[in-house]
């Protein structure tokens, strides 16, 4: 049942807020049932969320590599908790995976920070800048889908972060 409460109110928001070349008809109207999670896709998150913390406790230590996300469905097998990086890796590599990886986000995105605030050249500091940007929206995103599956992203990401970070260590 979709509830339509307060929806012209953020269309009136959304649209005094933005610049005309920017509207989109039918966006206030998306971004409502988004944030108020009445679409298919946020009833499905919430199902394939379910599913990852139930294998999560089933299965602490994980399932096995392959098993978690769309990877599953090219060997045969139901996928579980393929609309969050989060519990992908979780389902696969158990706690520990889960671990390791959000360790990783937060070492990524403090070397960058690091680099942003002391390093000696301008293009490092901006490019330390953009590696916690681009750490924050793997974060945030990863909640959602899996993004390090987009190859050109995970390379791009991973190459930035790997020079920040040699920055970032230097005294």
């Amino acid at each position: 049942m979709r509830r339509v409460v307060g929806r012209q109110h953020v269309d009136g928001a959304i649209q005094q807020s933005l610049p005309k070349k920017f509207l989109v008809p039918g966006l206030a109207a998306f971004l409502w049932d988004t944030v108020t999670w009445q679409t298919g896709s946020s009833v499905a998150h919430l199902s394939d969320w379910s599913q990852g913390i139930q294998s999560l406790l089933d299965h602490p230590l994980g399932v096995g590599l392959g098993a978690g996300g769309l990877t599953a469905v090219r060997f045969g097998l139901l996928p579980t908790a393929a609309d969050s990086q989060y519990f992908k890796y979780s389902v696969e590599m158990g706690v520990p995976g889960l671990l390791l990886y959000v360790g990783m986000l937060v070492a990524i995105g403090t070397a960058g920070l690091r680099a942003a605030r002391r390093a000696a050249i301008q293009a490092e500091r901006d490019y330390g800048a953009l590696i916690v940007v681009a750490v924050l929206g793997l974060g945030i995103n990863g909640i959602t889908t899996t993004p390090l599956t987009n190859n050109f992203f995970t390379y791009v990401l991973f190459w930035l972060a790997g020079a920040v970070t040699t920055v970032a260590g230097r005294r």
